[in-house]
Formats: structure tokens, C-alpha cells, sequence
């Protein structure tokens, strides 16, 4: 399973009722220097690709869309930070399903590799071009890389799996039937076809409004799926995952 944090914002909820994943433009993401194109824009290789090439590979990078998920269901560093102090839900997905579907749009997922050292694209991109690979695939390798790498004495412990949105994978047709969006800032990639949605995870200190607003947009939208909720054990200090009687 892959599971999913929110806090109860408008957006959040809205992507919810309308059953859409949201896929950030990497210059949007909580850590500044994951997958920030500006950081690499001084490196000595970009004077000497190609004017052709350069525009190409900002304008790529400048399209990605990223969106994150986490293989925990009770972490409570996940709770506290993205679920908004346990205020918030956790939506669980079928990895396979989820795995699949996007797959089928050319949207890739994997694991977050750690790294130790800074990537750095257009060195990258430029040796790829050195070892003889072709643009596509040199563009393909790069945009890989730059966008499952993060810094690993500080994100290593989250054990993220992304999901890469990017345009040279993908074939607009089938964009454009599945219903993704562009909206400047990112992607809106609905998944409420994909059947990948199994649960949804209310915290503990969600307010009764939230609450019954959510078990509204459940009954309505996905009435198979399972709700459960967070309850705290503070004789071991763990997070238990119940079910919630409907």
C-alpha cells in the first residue's frame, strides 16, 4: 500500500470529492533544494551544451510534476508535518493499481533514491551526451536522476515513493483522455477510475465539521473503501490504526 497525507485545506478536500492526485511543479515542494533547477543553472557545463539542448532541458525541467507518497500508515513525524498535527486524513492506495494506472500514461513510479552528494543535471546530462547517448535518452536518464534524488541526512528517514510526471514520457492523447491537467503549477491527475483507492485514515484531532464533511464525500464517492481512524497509545507511544463504525 502507498499512503498519502493531507491536511483538511479547501484544495485538499476538493481533490478528494473530485478524486484527482495533484502533481507539483518541483520549485513548489517543501525542500528548496529538491529538484530545484535554479541551483544547477550556474554549472560550468551549461555554456557548453547547445542552445538547442539548453532550452530544451530547462523547458523540461521547468514542466515536471511530482507528487509524493509515504509506505507508513502510523508515522508520526507524517501525522504532526503534512497531516497538520493529526487534524488532518491519510488516503491509502493499492500500490500495484496505483502502479499500473499511472504506468499507462507514462507517469513513472519509484523509490526516492538518498543521495550524499549534490546532483547536479547538467553535469549529468552533459556526461550522458559525452558516453554517447542521444539527446532523448540522455534527457530521459537526467530528468530520472534529478527528480528521485534528495538529500539523504535529511529526508532519508521518510521513505518516500514519488510518482514523475514529466513531458518526454508522455503522449498528449492519453493525457488529455485521463483527464490530466495542467494548471500552471502542476498537474491535477484524477485517479477516481483507477478503483486504487482502498481507505482513508481520519486523525485523531480532526474536528467534528472535517469529519462529518469527509464521511459525506466518502458515502458519496467511495462507498466500498474502508475508514478507520488514529487512536494513541500512550502507555507505548504508538500511533494505533482502528476501523471506524459507520
Amino acid at each position: 500500500m502507498l499512503y498519502k497525507y493531507y491536511s483538511c485545506e479547501t484544495y485538499n478536500l476538493e481533490a478528494l470529492a473530485n478524486g484527482y492526485l495533484w502533481f507539483s511543479n518541483p520549485k513548489k515542494l517543501n525542500d528548496p533544494f529538491d529538484c530545484n533547477f535554479d541551483a544547477y543553472i550556474e554549472s560550468e557545463h551549461i555554456d557548453t551544451l547547445k542552445d538547442e539542448y539548453k532550452q530544451k532541458l530547462i523547458s523540461q525541467l521547468n514542466k515536471l510534476g511530482i507528487c509524493s507518497f509515504s509506505q507508513e500508515q502510523d508515522n508520526q513525524h507524517f501525522w504532526s508535518l503534512y497531516a497538520k498535527n493529526y487534524s488532518g486524513f491519510c488516503l491509502v492506495f493499492d500500490k500495484n493499481i496505483i502502479d499500473s494506472r499511472l504506468g499507462r500514461l507514462g507517469i513513472i513510479l519509484g523509490n526516492t533514491e538518498y543521495q550524499t552528494e549534490v546532483f547536479d543535471v547538467i553535469t549529468y546530462f552533459s556526461q550522458q551526451q559525452e558516453k554517447g547517448a542521444d539527446f532523448k535518452t540522455a534527457m530521459e536518464r537526467s530528468l530520472r536522476t534529478f527528480a528521485f534524488s534528495k538529500n539523504k541526512k535529511v529526508w532519508e528517514t521518510e521513505n518516500e515513493v514519488r510518482a514523475l510526471l514529466a513531458g518526454i514520457f508522455i503522449e498528449n492523447p492519453k493525457l488529455e483522455s485521463a483527464k490530466v491537467i495542467f494548471e500552471g503549477k502542476g498537474y491535477k491527475v484524477h485517479f477516481k477510475d483507477f478503483n486504487a483507492l482502498k481507505q482513508i485514515i481520519l486523525g485523531h484531532n480532526m474536528s467534528s465539521v472535517n469529519k462529518e464533511l469527509i464521511l459525506n464525500i466518502v458515502k458519496h464517492n467511495y462507498p466500498d473503501i474502508k475508514i478507520s481512524k488514529v487512536e494513541l497509545d500512550y502507555k507505548n507511544w504508538e500511533l494505533k490504526i482502528v476501523d471506524l463504525i459507520k
